[in-house]
């Protein structure tokens, strides 16, 4: 009976190692299966994060060259306005000085004068603006906007309908009174808005030039208005006048000015009017 009860107890510690063995290798595979499935959808969010990190620098890179194509197309079109309104002028201001010397009104043309080389110097400036911008953007952009493409006064489309620059030729007194509406449009609508845009667009130099720009055809707007309201005296005006070289700033002769108000520019570099 012992033996026999030794044997019962030896399988049944037996059996009981084996179930062991058996739960624990259960509860192995339960934990590795769990461990498993907790990993594979840990790579999924893994892969989830990676995705949307990659969208997200896709767009940011896509915006990034979208706002740098943008910021160019800006500054390309204000060099167009710019150029096309200051070719514009230039050509009325020719058309004036011609018909003031047809009137024997030789001061008031030397003003005219005066006034069309200030926007001949601005348009040089503007030309040397689109040059040096040209060399930063693309071979596509600078083709698309080149200057041959800004001979017309139709492509000024958000600033007017043409009156401005819509110059016919009349009296010598109602010529001035047009080119100072004229300079009126230069200041107030073109050049203080391109001088906004090129600060808002982060471009120091341009805007730096636009607000010299802005002044001088200020300053041309003051002495128009003088000449017009004191035009039945015209015979005594001067006939002489000196220009900035690099704002366009108009000086009345031998006034005492040694250097330009606006840019700083020494007397001795200045364009003498006749």
């Amino acid at each position: 009976n012992e033996n026999k009860n030794a044997n019962t107890n030896s399988n049944l510690k037996k059996v009981n190692k084996g179930d062991d063995i058996k739960g624990y290798l259960k509860v192995e595979k339960m934990v590795e299966k769990d461990i498993n499935g907790i990993w594979r959808y840990t790579k999924g969010f893994i892969w989830f994060l990676a995705i949307i990190v990659l969208l997200a620098l896709f767009f940011a890179i896509v915006s990034c060259k979208n706002t740098v194509k943008d910021r160019e197309v800006v500054i390309y079109q204000g060099i167009n306005d710019a150029y096309v309104a200051i070719n514009g002028a230039q050509t009325n201001y020719i058309l004036a000085v011609n018909k003031a010397m047809e009137d024997s009104l030789f001061t008031i043309a030397a003003l005219f004068k005066a006034g069309e080389t200030m926007e001949n110097i601005h348009k040089q400036g503007i030309i040397k603006i689109y040059n040096d911008f040209s060399t930063q953007t693309s071979a596509k952009l600078k083709e698309k906007y080149s200057l041959a493409q800004f001979d017309t006064i139709k492509n000024l489309k958000r600033y007017f309908t043409g009156q401005p620059l819509s110059f016919s030729i009349d009296s010598t007194k109602m010529n001035l009174l047009n080119l100072m509406k004229m300079q009126s449009f230069m200041v107030n609508d073109l050049f203080q808005e391109l001088w906004e845009v090129a600060k808002k667009e982060g471009d120091p130099y341009i805007a730096d030039i636009y607000l010299m720009y802005l002044e001088s055809e200020q300053s041309a707007f003051r002495l128009f208005s003088d000449a017009y309201k004191y035009f039945d005296n015209a015979s005594d005006f001067t006939d002489e006048y000196m220009v900035c070289p690099l704002c366009g700033n108009i000086y009345i002769y031998d006034d005492g000015v040694t250097k330009c108000g606006i840019c700083g520019t020494p007397v001795s570099k200045f364009i003498i009017v006749e």
